[in-house]
């Protein structure tokens, strides 16, 4: 598995999204965006800063465990690490995400499912079909009534899901 960002709502109707390693252990948490459009723009700037070194705060806690967080070109706090046992698994958490952000996938939480690339856009297909005649329907019930129109759609977005975490 491939690192990954995963966007999703808060319960409090803003976004958050976490940058998790090929492990799929949570290696950045990004603060909180008020849409998903300011969310996005947060995971491009991961992808732009997070290669220099000097936009990362090595810090500690007050129990004295390290941990770091990653800096805009503003100086803005775009995402913090958890904490870590030690200084050199707090740096070895940065050299991952220095590794990885430039070719993470973007998975959008949607209800239960994380969608990707061409399964979020056949939803959003979906969605702009049938919500004209719809009332307030579950990002599964409209796929699944998308996939009884006999309308040409792209691959099945259900093979491209994954599993929220718990």
């Amino acid at each position: 598995m491939a690192a990954k960002f995963e966007l999703k709502k808060t319960s409090n109707d803003k976004f958050v999204f976490n940058l998790l390693a090929s492990n799929g252990q949570v290696i950045l948490t990004s603060e909180t965006y008020d849409s998903r459009a300011s969310a996005l723009q947060g995971i491009e700037s991961v992808k732009k800063h997070a290669p220099d070194d000097a936009r990362f705060g090595r810090l500690s806690a007050r129990n004295g465990a390290p941990y770091f967080t990653l800096k805009a070109g503003n100086g803005q706090v775009i995402g913090q690490s958890q904490m870590y046992s030690g200084a050199k698994a707090r740096d070895a958490g940065i050299e991952a995400v220095q590794r990885f952000p430039e070719d993470a996938e973007v998975l959008i939480a949607v209800g239960r499912m994380f969608l990707a690339g061409e399964a979020l856009h056949e939803l959003r297909r979906a969605r702009e079909r049938l919500l004209p005649r719809a009332r307030t329907h579950t990002a599964a019930e409209l796929l699944a009534q998308a996939a009884r129109t006999n309308e040409p759609t792209s691959p099945s977005p259900m093979s491209h899901r994954v599993d929220e975490p718990d």
